[in-house]
This record gives structure tokens, C-alpha cells and sequence, in this order.
């Protein structure tokens, strides 16, 4: 907070900050303070966070703007590629947990919906919180097979080869996707700044699949 304070800031934005009430206070001493809206500390619905800064700067119109072109950037792809109609598709962390595969739900997911995809309605008896959902290793087979498109978030060559390790997982080669680090963090972070990239790259990776 001194550091902050130091820099003489007219706003701060800790959207992403998982700020508590005590340091929330400090911060809101030293400058307005923009914290996150509810319950989720870190990486709350990317509009929900748009719309804040936003409005705090000012920029309204010009955040409404930009994320009327993702969304359409999103749709578009939608019309450019008819075959990625109401297939299902699971949207996977790069790397195994204790042997489980994790899957991302919720909001984070809503790009996939926007491009003509559907989540398996399997998936839902499994979630853990609003963001997760954990197969079992036993579950593996059935839960994955239930989907026509598998998109793994890797990050490198050796965590695809780390998932192939997983003979569940290498039977359902032919419906994967491997994603590059700067894919995966693009969909991880999910940004106003992230999701150009992944409606620009993802598309033709999916189309190699969804012919």
C-alpha cells in the first residue's frame, strides 16, 4: 500500500486483486479504489470488469463498444464455420490433477457458446465450484467421450506428451486440441486484450476436428 501511495495515483483499479475489506480501506485512503464486484476475488466475468473500469475512467461507450466487437467476433466465427453447430465440446486445463482432468465451466465457457458450441450436460453433476468441474480417472473415458471436441489448454509440447501418457486420454486423440502458451493464457485470462487472439487462432485448430 505504501508503494501504491507512493505513486500518487488518481484511481486504482484491483479488480483482480482479491482484495479484503482492511487492505480494500487503505487503498480507497490513499485513491478511489476499484476492487472486485462480489464473491469472486480473482478473474470475475470479464464484462463485469470492463464495464467497471469503464465507467470509473469515464469510457462507458468505448467499453461498450469493444465488447460489442468480441462478442461479434465471436459469432462471426459461428457463420464462418457451420460444422461447429451444437457439437459438444470440453474446455481442459493442460494438465492432469492427481490424475483428474479439469474441466473449466461457467462464464469461461461462454466464448465456446458464442461460436455455435455446446457444453455436455454430463459435466454438470461433476462441477466443483462455478469455474470447475473434476473427472475421476474411472470417468475419464465416458465424460470425455461424451464430447465431439477436446480443447486442452497446454502450454508446451511436454504437457501434450504428459497427457498422452494417459491411455483414457490418447484414445481420444483425434478429437483433441492442443493449444500454444499464448493460446492458453489468451483463454485463461480472458481480456477485452485476450479474446481477439483466441477468436483469431482457436477457430482453425477446432475446424481440423469439426470438419
Amino acid at each position: 500500500v505504501k508503494q501504491i501511495a507512493g505513486l500518487k495515483p488518481d484511481l486504482i483499479v484491483a479488480t483482480d486483486a482479491g482484495l479484503d475489506q482492511d487492505t480494500y480501506q487503505k487503498l480507497a485512503a490513499v485513491a478511489p479504489t476499484l476492487a472486485q464486484s462480489d464473491g469472486d476475488a480473482f478473474f470475475e466475468p470479464w464484462k463485469t470488469q470492463a464495464k467497471a473500469i469503464g465507467q470509473a475512467v469515464f469510457q462507458s461507450g468505448q467499453i461498450a463498444a469493444l465488447i460489442n466487437g468480441i462478442d461479434k467476433g465471436f459469432t462471426a466465427v459461428a457463420d464462418k464455420y457451420p460444422q461447429f453447430k451444437n457439437k459438444r465440446v470440453l474446455l481442459l486445463q493442460g494438465k492432469l490433477h492427481d490424475d483428474n482432468v479439469v474441466a473449466t465451466t461457467g462464464w469461461r465457457t461462454e466464448f465456446l457458446a458464442q461460436m455455435g458450441l455446446g457444453i455436455p450436460e454430463s459435466l454438470a453433476a461433476l462441477a466443483v465450484d462455478p469455474q470447475r468441474a473434476f473427472i475421476p480417472r474411472d470417468k475419464i473415458r465416458p465424460i470425455l467421450g461424451d464430447a465431439e471436441l477436446l480443447i486442452w489448454t497446454t502450454e508446451s509440447d511436454a504437457d501434450q506428451a504428459d497427457l498422452m501418457a494417459n491411455p483414457d486420454v490418447a484414445a481420444l486423440r483425434s478429437r483433441s486440441v492442443f493449444t500454444t502458451k499464448d493460446q492458453a493464457g489468451a483463454i485463461a485470462y480472458a481480456s477485452p486484450l485476450s479474446y481477439p487472439l483466441v477468436a483469431d487462432q482457436l477457430p482453425p485448430l477446432i475446424a481440423n476436428v469439426l470438419h
